[in-house]
């Protein structure tokens, strides 16, 4: 990665401003006692919970597979349906970048970011396009996060997220 900070995709430059020390560290994915893929981590943030509102019937993509480790895992919405993955941070956390893998996308996605009390906080709009590699991006100095949503509009695509990073501000 080269640590560059890419302008907001709705024409805001404001994040240019914000440079970022990349986080390259693979998250470490520890098993819990019920034989399940918890606790995550998104980068180096503690993950509490992902929950989406829709998955594919198939099996194998469950929405932890988002953020447990594994960029070749994927979480996979339905086709012509909306997608919502919401991720429940461990701790409010402010946070200094975000990076993700959705392969290419014919839809957009917006990432809303919520603080303690369930209010937006922020909100990061990606436009269509997309590729296979993570997609980093910068964010403003703001509140902390305590969840973290995805959202697809309907698409003839199948909304998914291979993986998610989160890198909170100081650091960790």
């Amino acid at each position: 990665p080269d640590g560059s900070v890419r302008a907001c995709p709705d024409g805001r430059s404001s994040l240019a401003a914000y440079p970022v020390l990349w986080c390259a560290r693979r998250p470490t994915v520890v098993g819990s006692e019920r034989g399940r893929r918890a606790p995550f981590v998104a980068g180096a943030v503690p993950v509490a919970a992902v929950e989406a509102a829709i998955t594919d019937p198939g099996g194998f993509h469950e929405a932890e597979c988002a953020v447990d480790g594994d960029p070749d895992t994927e979480w996979l919405g339905q086709a012509a349906q909306p997608g919502r993955l919401v991720v429940t941070l461990q701790d409010a956390t402010p946070l200094a970048a975000l990076a993700f893998k959705t392969g290419p996308r014919a839809a957009g996605l917006t990432f809303r970011m919520l603080g303690v009390e369930g209010r937006e906080v922020g909100r990061l709009r990606i436009p269509p396009g997309g590729e296979w590699g993570l997609e980093r991006f910068g964010l403003p100095p703001g509140q902390p996060v305590k969840s973290l949503e995805a959202l697809w509009p309907a698409s003839r695509e199948a909304p998914r997220l291979f993986h998610l990073e989160l890198r909170a501000r100081g650091g960790r």
